[in-house]
């Protein structure tokens, strides 16, 4: 076969420009010192040398949905354009990335990563979706007419490289768009039984259009896997050679299918100057292909690292979406996303998307789960990879919902600061800086899905001088991108203290937060610093400038407010002033360290103070005082009816030194053991999920059951804590999503006596029965667990994110799903008595509810209009009428 590249191997331009290096030049718009590269300058910065990737901060942006450049390629002209559209084409394209080079300058961005810019489908076959996202490839050589021309996108690689800046391409080798399938039962023996070619255009490029079999020369050619939909991804072997959503699966163990492949995307190198590759669906495929596909010595299509080397690129990224699903606590997921790096004889990728350490984001700081979560987890990538400052870090993409459809805004800050502040290249994905948070697509530019009214572009926001600010900080900090990460403190009771130290060469830079929606004492945290050293932020979350000081052993004892954070670098920190602090205070063990009572006895020891406080957990919002006698001996009862079960800590400590300087104990354990006491069980019909008036069917797709049947509710008080024990007809687990079940969307709403509350039950076109309120809205699907209070809820728009998120775990041989909601979420009841439970089901995700249509399709659930209640099954309202004993 001919090769499909053409090997112009542009070494005689001069590489005088660098992705990560900004040549100085004229401005012309955008950000001071940017410059486009004009058409003769386009040759010349094409191609240029690869920078450290671990100084660079990725900018993720679907060109769909950034900006539209050119208004002229919107409209294809198969119905598949409409701006503002939900699933049709909006007009972003390639010329709209490069008009906003200067606004993603500006930034601190220093690279981006596009979709894939291929030719796509444009349609699906039942004309529901469009491929605007460029994942449904129907040539791998050519763009995408909606996107713009090969040399758009030269001037928008070029213009880059002139900048400083790189360029990444989302690639996918996996599959090709939804071409053909089969409408009947699958026959291994006979494929070409009920197969189907769709009618509608089909690949353009060799060897893709082989694409039918019930011609013997497409089945003997073997480009594709000829097989159904996959239905359950926990079988390897259907994942690797069955359809992904219905899109063609391509047989890449085929040589001539590598030899293409590696061609096509050696195309883009060449053609474009692309400096990296980001892999699509890299788990449906198998490992031996990464290793040819990358590091092939094939002298006409050689792997794209060995022929992008041959270029000057000598570190060509490349980086896998690794999207397994990382449960707390376990390293077997970590060590699947580290197989895709290969091995020594048998290299594949150089870096992975660390969606373990995505996961545990999202539960530590969206769910506010415990921060010692995220110890484990960056531990386990410290031991696992060798080189974690080349692994990619993110709190959102593009695969599901934004992070602040989830999590608080001072979470999400916490979020950002976080992978900005730890080993790893971070991704940034487009909108974060203006708070986005529709979904998970929605336009930047005015009239776009989502942006009906405005551009997002605004640089004089608090959101982008926020993360402007942060970036400019990593930036300016080796030892932020090239330091080695050591934990110094976490929490293992819950949402609290996370603190953590990069070290590189002689320098350091210390990373406190507060996870918690409550004050949190940081308490003898061991820095390794000398004593008496006064430590100042360089920056606070808050605003605040709290001065740190180390005590005689090096430790820092500090007061954190509310989801606070604050970065201190060893050139901030000087010889504190003052005496040493004398006095001591002590807290004596706990003869019995099992607790089941609601108050707990301590008692101690002081000198030189008259009073002490006493906290459990480092929680300012439930410190007890109390006064030193004659003896220097003290004792106080403390309340502990709001904790959860487990093992919890007390100190206590005394402010009477002055300038902030504290006298604290050594902590003392106890393990808390509330008995979970019963205090509510209703029945659920089985059989009756099929809406308020029984008309209602479930989506088409094969693996639709019963999900959304409730047959039974428990409800257990633990103090004032609460357990939800929900009974349901069917629990599946098809697409391994991390909160044990899948295909239902469970919404608990929560009403508690005295409180305001709102009647209406957001995008479901209901509200609460009997005429009730509800103050509290647990939304959980499979992948994303949502906690809301009833502010600023309405018809179209779910309350406000709040937390602790309520934990969840599901159990399919009992049929149960079960949710423990703390008190802390509740805000701190006093009581449970009263208080009403609601509790119904659909599809989707919060915030992200599934259509309802009068016929049902693939995802669309059937027997009504959209303006009809959303919800299949639902519970008579609950109540907790009996007093919980104290």
């Amino acid at each position: 076969m001919k090769a499909l590249i053409p090997m112009i191997i542009l070494l005689m331009i001069a590489l005088t420009a660098g992705c990560g290096r900004t040549e100085k030049s004229r401005v012309s718009g955008g950000a001071p010192g940017y410059s486009r590269a004009a058409p003769d300058e386009i040759g010349h910065y094409l191609h240029v040398p690869s920078p450290a990737w671990e100084d660079q901060v990725v900018y993720f942006i679907i060109t769909d949905l950034f900006n539209d450049g050119d208004t002229t390629n919107n409209d294809q002209g198969a119905g598949e354009y409409r701006k503002g559209g939900e699933y049709t084409f909006n007009g972003g394209d390639l010329k709209g990335i490069t008009e906003k080079l200067g606004y993603i300058r500006e930034l601190g961005a220093t690279a981006i990563w596009i979709t894939p810019p291929v030719a796509n489908q444009w349609w699906n076959p039942e004309r529901t979706l469009t491929g605007r996202h460029g994942y449904w490839a129907s040539s791998f050589m050519e763009v995408d007419p909606h996107f713009g021309t090969l040399d758009e996108y030269r001037e928008l690689s070029a213009s880059l490289h002139k900048n400083g800046m790189c360029l990444i391409q989302d690639v996918v080798v996996n599959h090709t768009g939804d071409f053909f399938t089969y409408s009947g039962p699958y026959d291994p023996d006979d494929v070409t039984k009920n197969f189907k070619l769709r009618d509608l255009p089909q690949p353009t490029q060799f060897p893709f259009f082989h694409n039918d079999a019930r011609k013997s020369e497409d089945r003997e050619m073997a480009i594709y896997h000829f097989t159904p939909n996959i239905v359950n991804y926990l079988d390897n072997t259907t994942k690797r050679i069955y359809q992904f959503a219905d899109l063609d699966d391509i047989n890449t163990s085929n040589p001539l299918v590598r030899e293409v492949l590696r061609a096509s995307y050696n195309y883009w190198i060449g053609e474009v100057g692309v400096d990296g590759f980001r892999y699509d669906t890299p788990l449906y495929v198998e490992h031996d292909f990464w290793h040819d596909f990358i590091h092939s010595g094939d002298s006409t299509t050689p792997g794209v690292v060995t022929y992008a080397r041959s270029l000057g690129k000598e570190f060509f990224l490349n980086f896998g979406e690794t999207g397994v699903t990382a449960m707390p606590f376990e390293e077997q997921s970590t060590l699947e996303v580290a197989s895709y790096l290969g091995t020594p004889d048998e290299p594949e990728m150089n870096s992975v998307m660390n969606y373990p350490l995505f996961h545990t984001i999202q539960r530590v700081f969206g769910e506010m789960q415990p921060t010692h979560l995220l110890t484990y987890r960056l531990e386990s990538n410290q031991a696992i990879f060798d080189h974690p400052e080349h692994l990619i870090n993110l709190i959102d993409d593009h695969n599901g919902e934004r992070f602040l459809t989830r999590g608080s805004h001072g979470s999400f800050r916490q979020a950002l600061m976080f992978i900005l502040t730890i080993p790893g290249i971070p991704v940034i994905y487009y909108g974060t800086e203006q708070d986005l948070s529709r979904g998970y697509r929605q336009a930047m530019f005015r009239g776009g899905l989502g942006s009906p009214d405005r551009d997002q572009f605004q640089t004089d926001t608090e959101s982008y001088k926020f993360l402007q600010q942060l970036i400019t900080i990593r930036k300016n900090h080796a030892v932020l991108t090239r330091g080695t990460l050591e934990i110094l403190r976490d929490s293992p009771e819950g949402p609290g203290v996370f603190a953590y130290r990069m070290n590189y060469n002689d320098e350091f830079a210390l990373i406190l937060m507060n996870t918690s929606r409550q004050e949190k004492l940081a308490a003898g945290i061991g820095t390794g610093l000398e004593p008496g050293l006064s430590l100042l932020p360089a920056y606070t979350l808050s605003g605040g400038s709290t001065e740190v000081v180390t005590d005689p052993e090096g430790n820092i004892h500090a007061f954190l407010p509310p989801q606070e954070g604050m970065i201190i670098f060893s050139e901030d920190s000087r010889k504190a002033p003052g005496s040493r602090v004398k006095g001591t205070v002590r807290i004596e063990p706990f003869p019995d360290q099992s607790v089941n009572k609601e108050m707990l006895n301590a008692e101690g020891s002081a000198e030189g103070v008259s009073t002490v406080i006493v906290i459990i957990d480092g929680d300012g919002s439930h410190k007890v005082q109390t006064t030193v006698d004659g003896k220097g001996r003290w004792s106080v009862e403390i309340p502990v009816h709001h904790l959860l079960n487990g093992v919890h800590h007390v100190m206590a400590y005394s402010k009477e030194m002055g300038r902030g300087k504290l006298l604290i104990s050594d902590p003392q354990p106890f393990r808390l053991e509330l008995e979970s006491r019963l205090v509510a069980r209703v029945e659920d019909p089985a059989g009756d999920d099929h809406g308020p008036g029984g008309s209602y069917s479930y989506p088409t797709y094969a693996t639709f059951g019963h999900q959304q049947d409730i047959t039974g509710v428990a409800v257990f008080g633990l103090g004032t804590n609460l357990k939800i024990e929900l009974t349901m007809a069917e629990i599946t687990r098809f697409w391994n999503p991390p909160n044990g079940f899948d295909h239902v969307l469970v919404n608990i709403y929560i009403d508690l006596p005295h409180q305001g509350g709102v009647p209406v039950l957001p995008l479901q076109n209901a509200t609460m029965p009997d005429g009730g309120k509800w103050d509290y809205l647990i939304s959980t699907a499979g992948y994303v667990n949502t906690f809301y209070t009833s502010e600023g809820a309405g018809p179209g728009k779910t309350g406000r994110v709040t937390g602790p998120v309520p934990l969840v775990q599901s159990d399919t041989a009992k049929h149960t799903i079960t949710y423990l909601i703390s008190a802390e979420a509740l805000g701190f009841p006093e009581s449970l008595e009263g208080t009403r439970i609601y509790i119904n089901t659909w599809g989707g995700s919060p915030g992200a509810l599934r259509p309802l249509k009068p016929r049902p399709e693939a995802w669309t659930f059937g027997g009504g209009e959209e303006h009809d209640p959303k919800m299949m099954d639902d519970t008579e309202v609950i109540w907790i009428r009996d007093t919980l004993e104290r």
